[in-house]
C-alpha cells in the first residue's frame, strides 16, 4: 500500500493518545519567526520546558550552540524522541531533563539559568499560576521567563482539546498571572494576527480538527516570510500572545 504524502496527514500533537500526528518541519519560518521575536530577551543560561519532539530545540541549538542550553519534557511518549532527535541530529543541548521542574528543582537551581522558554507550553498546564511561580523561584535575580501561548478563548476550538489544550489566552489574563507569580512585566504582544481569522474559519466556522502539512506548509512558505517583515508590534488580537517577565 502506497503511503500518502504529508500533505493528506493530519498535523500536530493528540491529546488523547500523547503522539504527534505528523512531522512539523514545514514550519519552518513561523518557528524562525518566533524566536527572531523572542531572540533579545534570551541570554546565556537557557532552559526550555516542555520540549517535546525537539522542534524548537532544534532551532535553539541552531541560534544559541555557543551557550547553555538545557531541555526538560515531562511526557514519557516524546522524551525519548527528543533524546533521539539530539543525539542523531548532533544538536548542541547542554543536558536534558525529564518530568517537571518540581522534580528537578534541586538539579536546575544549581545551573543559575538565566533564561526559562515555554513556547507553546503553559496551555498545557491545569495550573499554570504554580508552574510560573516555580519558574520565578528557579530564576536568578533579573532572569526572563519567554513565553509564546495561543490566544483568546473565542478561538478556542475542538482542534484545541483534543490537543491538550486547557485555555486559550488573552493578552491581560496572562500579564495578570505572570505578575501573581512575581514577575515584571517586560513585553506582552498579540502575534500573528492573519492566523486568527484562518483559525476561526477552520476550526471553528467550519468546525475542523485537523489540520494537514500541506496546508501548514502553504502558510509557512508564502504567507510568514511578508507577515514576518509587516506585522506590527501593536496588535488588537492575533493567533499567539508573547508575553516576558523578568524576576525582580
Amino acid at each position: 500500500m502506497t503511503k500518502k504524502p504529508i500533505e493528506d496527514k493530519d498535523f500536530g500533537y493528540d491529546a488523547v493518545d500523547g503522539k504527534y500526528l505528523e512531522s512539523t518541519s514545514s514550519t519552518i519560518n513561523y518557528h524562525n519567526w518566533i524566536l527572531d521575536s523572542l531572540n533579545k530577551h534570551i541570554s546565556k543560561n537557557i532552559l526550555e520546558v516542555g520540549s517535546g519532539v525537539g522542534l524548537i530545540t532544534e532551532k535553539l541549538s541552531q541560534r544559541y550552540g555557543r551557550r547553555k542550553i538545557y531541555c526538560l519534557e515531562p511526557s514519557q511518549v516524546m522524551f525519548p524522541i527528543l533524546k533521539k532527535k539530539i543525539k542523531n541530529e548532533k544538536l548542541k543541548i547542554t543536558k536534558v531533563f525529564t518530568e517537571t521542574i518540581g522534580d528537578n528543582k534541586n538539579k536546575l537551581k544549581k545551573l543559575k539559568l538565566d533564561t526559562l522558554i515555554y513556547i507553546n507550553v503553559l496551555e498545557h498546564i491545569k495550573d499554570d499560576v504554580d508552574e510560573m511561580k516555580q519558574a520565578y523561584d528557579l530564576l536568578e535575580k533579573g532572569g526572563k521567563i519567554v513565553t509564546f501561548s495561543p490566544a483568546g478563548m473565542w478561538l478556542y476550538s475542538p482542534r484545541d482539546k483534543r490537543t491538550g489544550h486547557y485555555r486559550r489566552y488573552s493578552l491581560q489574563e496572562k500579564v495578570d498571572k505572570m505578575k501573581q507569580a512575581g514577575f515584571e512585566i517586560v513585553e506582552y504582544r498579540y502575534f500573528d494576527i492573519v492566523g486568527s481569522f484562518l483559525w476561526w474559519g477552520k476550526f471553528r466556522l467550519l468546525k475542523s480538527d485537523k489540520i494537514s502539512g500541506g496546508q501548514t506548509g502553504f502558510y509557512d512558505k508564502k504567507i510568514v516570510p511578508v507577515l514576518s517583515k509587516i506585522e506590527p508590534k501593536w496588535l488588537p488580537f492575533g493567533k499567539n500572545i508573547i508575553v516576558v517577565g523578568r524576576k525582580k
